[in-house]
């Protein structure tokens, strides 16, 4: 039973956070996020068919994040779809909270839990995505949920309630189907191994894959696609059209996964390690040394993997150290694994609880790497691999400590989301006033304008649509463009902010 202390203050977190959140639902979208709620206005258009459509020009995700929002919009009409979209992202928190408090719960997790939900939440990769009107931390917290409420009541009824609300959650990310793997495995446990084929689980199984099954297929019918249009940046490596997406492109990708999520658990991990082995050996020593020296040897062999960077601080990181730094993680993560399967530091129930969560990582990191490489993707097992390394005491000051370093690195990265945000509004109401808009090439703000554009005719399954949201930008020249700053331009953008100027972005004349 959840303790009532635990509840209030899960409660008194979730509305602080989502208060804070509120600072950016004004901010201009960037990196595509802008899609989401130019289109989540669905019941302002009578033809509804023509609306997904060009939807679908701006986003590959499937529309049900958007119609959420235009649910919000339509019963909140003094905000629009962009207000409605960072509600909803703002609101991730609540089920994100109490799913981790319900996964706690269920695990028997003896320390404290609220300690354990704000590491969770301040770091950097779950914390930047809340301002953002992205689906990715809403519908991998919503998974969590109805996942954490499936563990704690097997047993009940509400479990078909629940799976049916994680099958919605699934249809908001695919990637979510991961998460069927620990709840058959829970399923015939809980069945005292009887069957995998139980009535129980394939009730459920048929409850999780309905709502994908009739998402897609009402998709296909009306749009002509199953549930997301075809998309060079999402196909699957081997057996798509890219030769570049190769067995080596899915081996670095899923290199960088595993280092990556080491990195970001960085210094957990470092202790679980200590405490794990009690003492350092000069065996350690020795293991370490050879990690360190074959990482820095091997590193050139791998490349970046698309989103898997460290954002606006990659600039000032070498890359070649970068690289290493990655690989060092990723081989320290198999040493850990060995060591903890070899010395087996918890009870039996924890430590079997703990290889299904390491192998369900591992299964869900290896299929993401046949796909795309991107920090959000890490959201979904995050949580996970936490409560893995927090099975031993993690000092007070340590996680004190890291809590003041991720908001450092927090506030870093608001500060550019609202420096990018507000810069690209700057160029853009520049290029109305002149006139120009038609006539500039939107270049390095692309991602940040996407959304206000006639794409139609960049897609072949839309071209119907051409001209159909009203307002759409048509290019008849390509006399201008944007850059990053530039000092011999026609126009840069100007931000002041604590008392340090910013220049973003600059509008040049092309000849």
């Amino acid at each position: 039973m959840i303790k009532k202390s635990d509840l209030i203050s899960t409660y008194s977190i979730i509305l602080l956070t989502f208060l804070i959140h509120l600072i950016s639902i004004d901010f201009h979208p960037t990196n595509f996020e802008g899609g989401y709620g130019q289109f989540a206005n669905f019941f302002q258009y009578e033809d509804k068919k023509l609306f997904l459509t060009a939807y679908h020009t701006s986003q590959f995700n499937s529309y049900l994040f958007s119609m959420f929002g235009s649910v919000i919009n339509n019963f909140l009409p003094f905000i629009d779809g962009f207000h409605s979209m960072k509600l909803l992202s703002a609101s991730s928190y609540f089920f994100l909270c109490f799913g981790i408090l319900n996964i706690l719960e269920f695990y028997k997790y003896e320390n404290n839990r609220i300690i354990f939900i704000l590491i969770i939440l301040f770091n950097s990769i779950i914390w930047n995505y809340g301002f953002r009107a992205f689906n990715d931390l809403f519908v991998f917290s919503l998974a969590i949920y109805f996942f954490s409420k499936i563990l704690i009541s097997p047993k009940s009824n509400f479990i078909y309630i629940n799976s049916f609300f994680l099958g919605i959650a699934i249809i908001l990310k695919s990637y979510n189907l991961i998460l069927l793997m620990p709840v058959y495995v829970l399923l015939f446990f809980e069945d005292n191994k009887k069957s995998i084929l139980s009535i129980k689980i394939i009730i459920v199984t048929i409850l999780i894959i309905l709502p994908l099954f009739i998402y897609s297929l009402l998709t296909y019918k009306y749009l002509g696609f199953f549930f997301a249009p075809a998309s060079q940046d999402l196909q699957f490596a081997l057996i798509g059209n890219d030769p570049h997406r190769n067995i080596f492109w899915v081996i670095n990708n899923f290199i960088f996964y595993i280092g990556y999520l080491t990195l970001i658990s960085f210094p957990f991990s470092i202790i679980f390690f200590i405490k794990l082995q009690k003492k350092i050996t000069q065996s350690n020593l020795m293991i370490f040394l050879l990690i360190i020296f074959s990482s820095i040897f091997l590193q050139k062999y791998l490349f970046i993997s698309s989103e898997l960077d460290l954002g606006p601080l990659q600039k000032f990181i070498p890359e070649n150290f970068y690289k290493a730094i990655i690989l060092t993680n990723f081989f320290f993560f198999i040493y850990l694994m060995k060591n903890f399967i070899t010395v087996r530091p918890i009870d039996e129930k924890r430590f079997k609880i703990c290889l299904i969560i390491i192998f369900t990582i591992l299964s869900y990191l290896l299929a993401l790497s046949f796909i795309k490489a991107s920090q959000r993707y890490l959201i979904l097992p995050l949580p996970f691999f936490f409560l893995f390394l927090f099975n031993v005491i993690q000092p007070r000051v340590l996680i004190f400590t890291m809590l003041t370093v991720y908001t450092l690195f927090n506030s870093l990265l608001l500060m550019n989301y609202y420096i990018t945000s507000k810069s690209t509004d700057i160029i853009f109401n520049y290029l109305k006033t002149e006139k120009i808009l038609e006539n500039t090439v939107p270049g390095v703000i692309t991602p940040h304008l996407y959304h206000l554009y006639d794409n139609c005719l960049n897609s072949k399954h839309s071209e119907k649509c051409s001209g159909y949201i009203k307002g759409a930008i048509k290019l008849a020249s390509s006399d201008y463009t944007v850059v990053y700053y530039k000092e011999k331009s026609i126009f840069s953008s100007k931000i002041k902010l604590l008392g340090i100027e910013f220049r973003k972005f600059s509008v040049i004349k092309l000849n």
